[in-house]
Order: C-alpha cells, then structure tokens, then sequence
C-alpha cells in the first residue's frame, strides 16, 4: 500500500493536475512553491538553499500562488445555475 492509496477518493487527479501546474512553472518559481509549500521549509531556509534573499524567495512563491490560483479556477468545473456546494 502506497502513500496515494490513503489518500480520499479523486485525490489522485488533484495531485496529477497540481503536477501539471507545476510543470508549466518556470523553475525559479516552481523550486520556491515545492520548498515552501510542499517541504514546508521557513523564508530563511528556502533563501539558504537557493542561496537567495528572502525577499526573492516570498515574492517568488506569491508568483507561484498566483499561477497555481488561476491555473486552478480555469480547470475547476463550473457549478451550474440550481447547483449549490451544501
């Protein structure tokens, strides 16, 4: 059993399409989001590694939030008219 196999129902697709997200990045951006966001590494450690400042890295990874943001809203289904989330 596998990491992905415990995971909820479609979840599978979700991580397939941030993949896909992703790999339209450019690396500068895409290497900031997977430290920060996926690593959960602080401002400081992800400025050491990529020997950045860390102001660099907080505006590489708003870049990136915007991107995966939009990126996500254009894929996501629309609901339609008489649909509700509740």
């Amino acid at each position: 059993e596998t990491e992905q196999d415990n995971l909820p129902r479609g979840s599978g697709e979700t991580i397939e399409e941030i993949q896909v997200i992703l790999s339209h990045m450019e690396p500068e951006v895409r290497v900031v989001v997977v430290f920060k966001d996926i690593m959960n590494l602080s401002f400081e450690d992800v400025a050491f590694v990529l020997q950045s400042s860390v102001g660099s890295v907080k505006s590489r990874l708003n870049r990136g939030r915007t991107i995966i943001r939009n990126r996500w809203d254009s894929m996501a289904p629309l609901v339609t008219e008489g649909e509700s989330d509740s």
